[in-house]
């Protein structure tokens, strides 16, 4: 089965701020583990909201707002996709980032 893990954004990486050279290094080796153990499928990191937009679809039509979004608890910087053998295991794979 295929999982999307969605990483969260945070107030500093909103403002263009990259993490430190140790989140870095440590975000590298465990996509490298993903990679070597064949769970990880795809990994992409998002634009910053202020460079988005959010479109919507209702009642047969499209809205869109544009940037910046204010609530930052709601913003993802990234996505993967993952492959595991059941929910369990993808929420082991993502708990053994910590």
């Amino acid at each position: 089965m295929r999982f999307v893990v969605l990483r969260k954004s945070d107030k500093n990486m909103e403002s263009g701020a990259l993490p430190g050279k140790e989140i870095l290094a440590a975000m590298r080796k465990y996509d490298e583990e993903l990679m070597q153990a064949g769970v990880l499928l795809a990994v992409e990191r998002l634009q910053f909201s202020s460079e988005g937009t959010r479109i919507n679809f209702s009642r047969g039509k499209f809205t869109t707002i544009d940037r910046p979004f204010g609530e930052t608890k709601e913003l993802i910087a990234g996505i993967m996709l993952i492959q595991a053998q059941s929910k369990e295991e993808a929420i082991a794979w993502v708990d053994s980032q910590r």
